[in-house]
């Protein structure tokens, strides 16, 4: 965490960037984890609590990352981040609800 998350967001804060650690925390130490332990489950699918929506592109397959149909629970920026290996797993059910 210390390597992946703290020290970069000291860096790039020093060097007059915006960071937002959480988006790097997200991929490398979250999902990518939680897919590693998925997959020596023999789990595909993972569903989150996260208020996002995703869409398969008809002709690419690529999966695009959309914001929450509510915009006060809309985590899309969050999540923008993850892998293509990572969204294609993907199960966001409260992104599309209309609180």
């Amino acid at each position: 965490y210390q390597m992946e998350v703290e020290e970069r967001f000291l860096h790039e804060r020093a060097a007059g960037l915006a960071s937002n650690p959480c988006m790097q925390c997200q991929g490398k130490l979250c999902f990518e984890p939680l897919v590693s332990a998925a997959d020596k489950m023999g789990i595909h699918w993972i569903a989150t609590g996260h208020g996002a929506q995703l869409m398969q592109g008809s002709e690419s397959g690529k999966i695009h990352l959309y914001q929450a149909m509510d915009p006060s629970v809309d985590e899309s920026e969050l999540l923008s981040t993850l892998s293509q290996d990572v969204l294609k797993r993907l199960i966001l059910p409260l992104g599309t609800l209309n609180q």
